[in-house]
């Protein structure tokens, strides 16, 4: 009896199932790019774009991030970027981007558009508060 209990107790930790107690999934990549994106968006982006579930952004001529579903990809975005160092993007500020962070940026924004309801609410962020942003 002891033995099959012991038994038993091995094989639910090696499946990683216990009495009581979660297992977490561990992130898969898609999930991290989007989490480093969404830092990038709040330090660089929030001070014009508006990245909430509704509203407006605080620069009419920057897009809320909600709108730019399927319209960039990681190069594009680079190019706005590029455009941006140039002056030459509708007065965006001077950005640089990496590609790895414009992957990430690209992939919070198929994210953020392609989430619904409490999904995308978790992934906003919250308007720019300091006269720095």
């Amino acid at each position: 009896m002891f033995d099959a209990r012991l038994t038993m107790l091995a094989l639910a930790a090696a499946l990683g199932v216990s009495a009581g107690v979660a297992v977490s999934k561990p992130k898969d990549e898609y999930q991290l790019a989007a989490e480093r994106g969404r830092y990038l968006v709040q330090r660089n982006c929030v001070g014009c774009h508006n990245v909430g579930v509704d509203g407006l952004s605080p620069n009419a001529n920057a897009p809320p991030f909600r709108l730019l579903g399927g319209k960039h990809t990681a190069e594009s975005l680079r190019f706005v970027a590029a455009q941006s160092s140039a002056g030459d993007h509708y007065g965006m500020p001077s950005i640089y981007l990496s590609i790895k962070d414009a992957r990430d940026i690209a992939v919070f924004i198929d994210a953020f558009t392609s989430a619904q309801g409490k999904a995308r609410k978790k992934l906003s962020v919250a308007p720019c508060a300091t006269p720095t942003c």
